[in-house]
């Protein structure tokens, strides 16, 4: 990696059940990995009650001269589709910080026989996360060379009997390193 680049060549460390193509690209000081396939459906025509997706990926940061790297700012993007009856879980350990968002199962309304859609939204709003770096035990920030940047996200969805139907998808993870001037 060149001392002029921030970011370098990123990797897939692991993912299972499925091998995921990731596409992973640099702007700037931000790079942004795009899961094209990371999607989870429970489809009426299938008697799966739980599916889960793991998969974790490394990219080689460089702190530019000067500078100290005091954290991440990271944006996760998702969606939900679902019933009533369908639990969503998406667990996503970005840099040491672990952020989980849920979607629990909804009492069913009217006749308990006949999944209830719960409203669409497309893809979900996404979760933003901070991961600081140092900032407690370096007086303010790393200085490089810095561990390489590394997350890890877990999707999990599982219903309540064979007539439920959802679909939980990854977009993407953006992320942009925050640095500060070394004093």
């Amino acid at each position: 990696m060149s001392d002029e680049s921030t970011w370098g060549a990123g990797g897939l460390l692991f993912s299972a059940p499925n091998d995921l193509t990731i596409d992973f690209e640099t702007n700037g000081d931000d790079f942004s990995a795009v899961f094209s396939d990371a999607q989870l459906q429970l489809g009426a025509d299938d008697d799966t009650l739980c599916l889960r997706q793991v998969v974790a990926i490394r990219v080689p940061i460089n702190v530019p001269k000067g500078q100290k790297l005091v954290g991440y700012r990271q944006e996760v993007s998702f969606g939900v589709t679902r019933t009533v009856g369908i639990h969503a879980l998406l667990i996503a350990e970005l840099a040491g910080t672990v952020k989980v968002v849920e979607y629990d199962f909804v009492a069913p309304g009217g006749d308990a026989s006949d999944p209830i859609s719960i409203p669409s939204t497309g893809f979900e709003s996404p979760v933003h996360v901070f991961s600081a770096q140092g900032v407690e035990i370096a007086q303010g920030g790393l200085i490089g060379p810095v561990p390489d940047y590394e997350a890890t996200i877990t999707l999990m969805i599982r219903r309540r009997s064979a007539r439920e139907t959802g679909i939980l998808g990854l977009e993407g993870l953006d992320v942009a390193p925050v640095f500060v001037p070394v004093t």
